[in-house]
């Protein structure tokens, strides 16, 4: 939850958060002139789901708001590549591997080639 966010009804809500993101699009410097609540999210009838309406934004709008995301590591700068990809599934297969160890009280992991053994069936 942000410092603003306070339980309200829906179109409050719509109200604070459209504010909150007016006041931080402004300290990135940018404008969205359209910036609001959509009325049609709020027609009477329905339980109301509001919409923030973000408008049309001229290029050196669109552009500032890319260079904001991409200085806030929100939007990766690149597509990542099949080795980096392959780089980050095995740290994390490690992560898991590390944590299976850890739950079972510090024991060795199983070798992937060790032989898989079974519980002995009983003699007749």
């Amino acid at each position: 939850m942000t410092q603003q966010q306070v339980v309200r009804n829906p179109i409050e809500d719509a109200d604070a958060v459209c504010d909150e993101l007016l006041a931080a699009l402004k300290a990135a410097g940018i404008t969205l002139p359209s910036l609001g609540v959509d009325p049609l999210s709020l027609a009477p009838g329905h339980e109301p789901r509001p919409l923030i309406e973000l408008g049309r934004c001229n290029l050196a709008t669109a552009r500032k708001l890319i260079a904001v995301l991409l200085s806030a590591d929100c939007v990766p700068a690149a597509p990542l590549t099949l080795d980096e990809l392959a780089r980050r599934t095995e740290v994390l297969a490690d992560e898991i591997r590390a944590h299976q160890v850890r739950l079972r009280g510090g024991a060795r992991p199983v070798p992937e080639d060790a032989p898989r053994t079974g519980p002995t069936p009983p003699r007749s």
